[in-house]
């Protein structure tokens, strides 16, 4: 008896493992990667911040009345 549950408690943990999770209903589509947003003018292993964000950064800057914006 013992056995037969611990079986089936091993067999439900992995089937609930196995199974992907569906993603929530109203989540819509994943954002895509904008080259646009590159800093290409950096090399990446010299300031990898600056190369992945810095068009980003360049074209979205703070408010000069603000002191943050997000």
């Amino acid at each position: 008896m013992k056995r037969t549950v611990l079986g089936l408690a091993l067999l439900m943990a992995v089937g609930a493992w196995a199974v992907p999770a569906a993603p929530p209903a109203d989540s819509g589509p994943a954002p895509a990667f904008d080259v646009a947003n590159l800093d290409r003018s950096t090399a990446p292993g010299a300031d990898f911040n600056q190369f992945a964000n810095g068009g980003w950064i360049a074209h979205h800057e703070i408010p000069a009345d603000l002191s943050s914006w997000g």
